[in-house]
Protein backbone atom coordinates (compact mmCIF):
# COMPACT_ATOMS: atom_id res chain seq x y z
CA UNK A 1 0.00 0.00 0.00
CA UNK A 2 2.78 2.25 0.89
CA UNK A 3 4.35 1.95 -2.52
CA UNK A 4 1.05 2.29 -4.19
CA UNK A 5 0.54 5.52 -2.71
CA UNK A 6 3.81 6.81 -3.21
CA UNK A 7 3.75 6.25 -7.33
CA UNK A 8 0.22 7.95 -7.12
CA UNK A 9 1.75 11.09 -5.52
CA UNK A 10 4.55 11.00 -8.03
CA UNK A 11 2.62 10.23 -10.74
CA UNK A 12 -0.06 13.65 -9.89
CA UNK A 13 3.13 15.49 -9.68
CA UNK A 14 4.36 14.90 -12.88
CA UNK A 15 0.67 15.78 -14.67
CA UNK A 16 0.40 18.56 -12.57
CA UNK A 17 3.95 19.78 -14.31
CA UNK A 18 2.95 18.38 -17.78
CA UNK A 19 -0.70 20.41 -18.26
CA UNK A 20 -0.96 23.69 -15.87
CA UNK A 21 -1.27 25.67 -18.45
CA UNK A 22 2.32 27.89 -18.58
CA UNK A 23 0.08 31.62 -18.58
CA UNK A 24 -0.69 30.48 -14.99
CA UNK A 25 3.05 31.34 -14.18
CA UNK A 26 3.32 34.75 -16.28
CA UNK A 27 0.46 37.14 -14.83
CA UNK A 28 0.75 40.37 -14.51
CA UNK A 29 1.19 41.35 -10.87
CA UNK A 30 -2.18 42.65 -9.20
CA UNK A 31 -0.54 46.26 -9.04
CA UNK A 32 0.71 46.92 -12.21
CA UNK A 33 -0.84 50.25 -13.06
CA UNK A 34 -2.94 51.00 -9.98
CA UNK A 35 -2.74 53.49 -7.50
CA UNK A 36 -2.30 52.76 -3.42
CA UNK A 37 -3.26 55.54 -1.68
CA UNK A 38 -2.35 56.08 1.91
CA UNK A 39 -4.53 58.52 4.03
CA UNK A 40 -3.18 59.75 7.03
CA UNK A 41 -4.48 62.56 9.68
CA UNK A 42 -0.67 63.72 10.94
CA UNK A 43 1.18 65.48 8.49
CA UNK A 44 3.56 66.64 10.94
CA UNK A 45 3.66 64.35 13.64
CA UNK A 46 5.13 60.82 13.89
CA UNK A 47 2.52 59.27 11.56
CA UNK A 48 3.05 61.55 8.76
CA UNK A 49 6.79 60.91 9.19
CA UNK A 50 6.30 57.15 9.32
CA UNK A 51 4.38 57.72 6.20
CA UNK A 52 7.14 59.78 4.34
CA UNK A 53 10.23 56.84 5.27
CA UNK A 54 7.78 54.09 4.25
CA UNK A 55 7.04 55.35 0.76
CA UNK A 56 10.06 54.71 -0.99
CA UNK A 57 10.05 51.27 -0.15
CA UNK A 58 6.42 50.75 -0.97
CA UNK A 59 7.40 52.10 -4.44
CA UNK A 60 9.87 49.77 -5.23
CA UNK A 61 9.13 46.61 -3.30
CA UNK A 62 5.74 46.51 -4.61
CA UNK A 63 5.53 43.94 -7.54
CA UNK A 64 4.47 45.84 -10.24
CA UNK A 65 5.79 49.28 -9.22
CA UNK A 66 2.24 50.68 -8.55
CA UNK A 67 2.26 54.60 -8.00
CA UNK A 68 1.70 55.12 -4.18
CA UNK A 69 0.30 58.39 -3.23
CA UNK A 70 -0.11 59.89 0.46
CA UNK A 71 -3.36 61.77 1.56
CA UNK A 72 -3.87 64.13 4.12
CA UNK A 73 -7.77 63.89 5.71
CA UNK A 74 -8.27 65.64 8.70
CA UNK A 75 -10.29 63.69 11.62
CA UNK A 76 -8.88 59.69 9.31
CA UNK A 77 -7.38 57.54 11.44
CA UNK A 78 -7.39 56.93 15.32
Amino acid sequence: MGMKHSLMVVMLAFANLVFVPRAVFSQTPFYQGKTVKIVNNDPTGTGGLRVKVLLPYLRKHIPGNPTVVMEWVEGAGG
